[in-house]
């Protein structure tokens, strides 16, 4: 945890700048792993304000209060990307939602792709919003975001409203993919289709391309879908900085 994440909900009422911490893991980490106590001055990230510091006001076994720099605020960074994941082994959609919100993911879809599990579904990832804890450890690690990303889980790829998206992207390695474009890179709201662990099915990707989605190959190897995710957003703000430099 790079950054200790907070939400307006647990500011103090009647003041501005204090917030309450009171997770037990949040105050586990404070005090074992970064050693701070009171008058310490971390790094945080206010959800739908940014990144500052804080300093350490009150500090004991149950709570801790913090006193954030209202004058330091840098605004996160615009969300460009979704993702749209055939169904996923829980242990492996969690690492997903975690490393994608980190990477800066707008949006994920889950939906049930012809070669994946549909009893995947059932997880408790997927139940009373457990997939938050993966999006808070995401914006806690990078800071460089200070939104969730939003989180669906379709019956079929058919209700996911694709007209929406200026790209529409389909990872697949065969004989005609293309690595990403400036185009696509640049694009304002781009959709990346990754598929499960057994891959895309012959009828998916014969749609994929009558549709004229981008069907694109990011490594001569074979990944791992948590790999193939982390690489792509990864090319894709390679790609749409490289101009800044």
């Amino acid at each position: 945890m790079n950054f200790l994440v907070v939400s307006e909900d647990q500011k103090v009422l009647g003041n501005n700048e204090e917030y309450l911490i009171e997770n037990p893991d949040e105050l586990s980490h404070i005090k074992s792993i970064l050693r701070m106590d009171e008058n310490s001055v971390l790094r945080v990230v206010v959800l739908g304000k940014g990144r500052t510091t804080a300093r350490i006001k009150e500090f004991n076994n149950d709570l801790a209060r913090i006193a954030v720099d209202n004058e330091g605020f840098t605004k996160g960074a615009t969300r460009y990307v979704s993702l749209a994941l055939g169904g996923l082994r829980p242990v492996m959609a969690k690492r997903v939602i975690e490393h994608s919100t980190t990477l800066g993911v707008k949006a994920i879809h889950f939906f049930p792709s012809d070669l994946s599990e549909k009893s995947y579904f059932d997880s408790n990832v997927f139940k009373n919003e457990r997939y938050l804890k993966y999006m808070m450890r995401g914006i806690a690690q990078g800071g460089n975001y200070d939104c969730l990303p939003s989180l669906v889980i379709h019956n079929n790829i058919q209700d996911i409203d694709f007209e929406k998206y200026s790209k529409v992207c389909f990872l697949h390695k065969g004989n005609h993919g293309k690595y990403f474009s400036k185009e696509i890179a640049d694009s304002e709201n781009v959709l990346l289709l990754v598929g499960p662990e057994r891959g895309w099915s012959t009828a998916e990707i014969n749609s994929f391309r009558r549709n004229n989605f981008d069907e694109i190959i990011i490594s001569e190897a074979i990944l791992r879908v948590e790999f193939a995710v982390n690489a792509s957003l990864s090319q894709l703000e390679n790609i749409r900085n490289s101009n800044l430099t």
